[in-house]
């Protein structure tokens, strides 16, 4: 079955999720500890993207990055790598918290549209587990479906059997909940669609060239959904609902 071999897919992208935390256990993280406990900023963010580069990755690791970033008075940064660590870890308190007193600082406070009560109720779902967890759930209740099915063809009465192709039924259409929500979270953190400003100021553009008409002006840290690319411009939406262009070299994404 299709499910079945997406869910085998879930499970190895775990495993190496699992090996990718652990190896970051290093003397590169060690030291970018160091430094950022002795107020040397520059030194910690050498090493953390160090880390990066070479293919670690986790909540931890963004989120101590970001914090580097912004005692370092890089806002952009700063709400890029925190924004990375919420994308990773969304039930963590201290990442949310340190995002929102880092997004304080951005002199744009662009007004957030409430999205639609889908929207709210699926990220809701989402922020609940990870998705290696999220994965193990759909599995169980796959797992159960199945029994359902054999009871329903192998047990020696009509009801046991009504009772276990009930049950069956009912598992696998379940169980197609939380592996969609595992797999949209994957997906989500491998491509977000969205950016952070990474420079100082940048213009907001109507159309995707210099010399069409500015828009408004936006400052580094400011979070935006990517909509559409034409050669090195991107189309872009704001958590207010404008939409303009920006050139690709100003953002960082997530």
């Amino acid at each position: 079955m299709k499910i079945i071999r997406r869910s085998i897919y879930l499970l190895l992208f775990c495993l190496l999720a699992a090996v990718s935390a652990f190896a970051e256990d290093s003397s590169a993280l060690k030291a970018a500890e160091e430094a950022y406990q002795n107020g040397n900023f520059a030194k910690a963010i050498k090493e953390y993207e160090q880390l990066l580069a070479d293919g670690y990755k986790s909540s931890d690791l963004h989120y101590n990055l970001g914090n580097a970033y912004y005692r370092a008075r890089d806002l952009g940064r700063a709400v890029l790598h925190l924004e990375k660590a919420a994308l990773l870890n969304p039930r963590d308190k201290d990442i949310r918290h340190n995002l929102k007193v880092v997004k304080k600082n951005i002199p744009d406070q662009i007004e957030t549209i409430p999205p639609f009560f889908i929207q709210r109720w699926w990220d809701t779902l989402q922020a609940l587990f990870n998705p290696a967890l999220w994965g193990i759930i759909g599995l169980l209740i796959l797992w159960a479906g199945i029994g359902g099915l054999i009871v329903w063809l192998r047990a020696d009465s009509r009801q046991k059997r009504k009772q276990g192709f009930t049950l069956g039924v009912a598992a696998l259409l379940l169980c197609i909940l939380p592996v969609s929500i595992a797999f949209s979270t994957i997906k989500e953190m491998q491509n977000s669609q969205r950016a952070v400003i990474l420079v100082s100021e940048t213009s907001l553009k109507s159309a995707p060239d210099e010399v069409s008409e500015e828009i408004l002006r936006l400052h580094a840290g400011i979070s935006l959904r990517v909509l559409d690319e034409i050669g090195e411009w991107k189309k872009i939406r704001l958590s207010n609902g404008e939409e303009g262009w920006l050139e690709t070299k100003v953002l960082g994404f997530i």
